[in-house]
């Protein structure tokens, strides 16, 4: 035992030698990658708990294993060193470039350095003459703006002037429609540039309006001159004027408004038995009565006794005033027509029928007649009404085919004389009402006819069949 065990322990120093040594030849890397060092290569790495988890695993000494982590220490300094020394050259060769890129790199700051100097010399250099120039551009720009106004302030007053001689010339030789183009003129000034706070401007504001007023004024009067005496040059002119005043439209369907309101007014006159009455001087005892007369409903005027056919004269004459009130409508408006479809602007040659009546839109005529039907069959069904009727529905429906007579005569006239196309007007209450009635006598003859016969009358629908 005293041989062989003194070779045994002279082995264990050997072996912890060569293995040692061995460590000492791996990389660092090699190192490690051992399981002794995983440990340490962990990110949430704790000395405490590592030492804790080592003393209470092993069964050695504190001191034993401290002197392994030293040992594991001097490798990896053996290793590192080893590797340094391996990697010599290389590593004189960065370092050489490292400080090659210092080098360069200071260079940069300075030259750095140097731009932001010369940045900041320029910038001083060159802020003041931007300032003188910043505000001399403003300075301009306010010249021109000072410029501008008053060139258009001189036009404007040279147009006011032009305007006044316009004016202040005798009637027989002023052009309203010059006048107007002037005025028209002065008002695009003063919507390009504001004038406002200029004396010289608002001394002339005041004229400016009475000659506005001047103008439109004598242009509706030309213009109704020529609709009444059907004159196509006194229209054209009027028109003219309304053009230049860029009032053309408004002018247009005012007149049509108008004639619309003289029909409204004539039918709404000649349908109201209180108009009879008062232009009745025979009648004029029979007022009181009038309130409350025989078959007459309260609050509805019946002629006296014996004033009924002077009632049914001036019942016919009003509304045949009315039917040519229709008519003339219509041929003025036609008349119109005529005018604006030849009438062209001298300057933009702008005809005046595309501006008042674009593609798809209907013709004056048309416009005028669709709403003079519906005037008219608005007066028709108010005098049907029991509570206004009275004696002008009675009568208007004894005499019905008299009073298609009318309206068809003046259907007529209007489509003889220009080229309306359209429907005649109709009185549809007083027509359902004459249909009834007839229907009623016929019945009754029938009935009286064929007394005591075991057949019945036919019903409407069976006459109406028949028909």
């Amino acid at each position: 035992m005293g041989k062989g065990g003194r070779s045994s322990d002279h082995q264990q120093p050997v072996q912890q030698q060569q293995q040692q040594q061995q460590h000492h030849e791996q990389q660092p890397e090699d190192l490690l990658s051992l399981p002794q060092f995983q440990p340490f290569l962990e990110p949430d790495f704790n000395a405490a708990v590592f030492t804790s988890q080592v003393l209470a695993a092993s069964r050695t000494s504190a001191q034993v294993q401290a002197e392994e982590l030293k040992q594991g220490v001097r490798q990896l300094e053996q290793a590192l060193s080893n590797h340094v020394l391996a990697h010599h050259q290389e590593l004189l060769q960065h370092a050489r470039k490292l400080s090659d890129t210092e080098h360069s790199l200071q260079d940069v700051v300075l030259s750095v350095s140097s731009l932001q100097a010369s940045v900041k010399r320029i910038h001083a250099e060159i802020e003041g003459p931007y300032q003188q120039v910043k505000a001399k551009t403003r300075q301009l720009q306010n010249i021109n703006t000072t410029v501008e106004t008053l060139r258009h302030l001189i036009h404007r007053l040279k147009l006011v002037q032009k305007l006044k001689q316009q004016l202040s010339a005798a009637p027989a030789l002023l052009d309203l429609a010059k006048a107007a183009k002037v005025l028209t003129d002065i008002h695009a000034i003063n919507k390009e540039v504001d004038l406002s706070g200029i004396e010289a401007a608002a001394a002339d504001q005041e004229s400016l309006q009475a000659a506005e007023a001047q103008i439109h004024d004598q242009a509706q009067a030309f213009l109704i001159d020529g609709m009444e005496s059907l004159s196509q040059a006194k229209v054209g002119s009027a028109l003219q004027v309304f053009f230049n005043l860029e009032q053309l439209q408004q002018a247009v369907d005012g007149l049509l408004a108008q004639h619309l309101l003289e029909l409204d007014r004539s039918f709404k006159q000649a349908l109201d038995s209180r108009h009879l009455n008062m232009s009745s001087a025979a009648a004029t005892a029979g007022m009181a009565a009038g309130a409350a007369g025989p078959g007459g409903a309260k609050g509805l005027t019946v002629p006296a006794p014996g004033a009924a056919a002077s009632w049914q004269e001036r019942l016919w004459q009003s509304l045949r005033g009315s039917c040519d009130c229709i008519a003339n409508g219509a041929l003025a408006v036609w008349h119109l027509q005529r005018v604006v479809a030849k009438k062209r602007d001298p300057l933009t040659h702008v005809l005046f029928l595309d501006m008042l009546c674009p593609q798809g839109q209907p013709l004056l005529t048309d416009k005028y007649w669709r709403e003079a039907l519906r005037v008219v069959g608005d007066a028709f069904s108010a005098a049907a009404r029991p509570s206004k009727g009275g004696f002008v529905r009675d009568a208007l429906t004894a005499n019905y085919p008299k009073l298609v007579g009318l309206l068809e005569a003046a259907f007529n006239r209007v489509t003889n004389e220009s080229r309306l196309k359209g429907v005649p007007p109709a009185a549809g209450p007083f027509r359902d009402a004459y249909l009834a009635a007839a229907l009623g006598r016929m019945q009754e003859v029938a009935g009286q006819a064929f007394q005591g016969s075991s057949r019945a009358l036919p019903s409407p629908a069976d006459v109406q069949k028949c028909i």
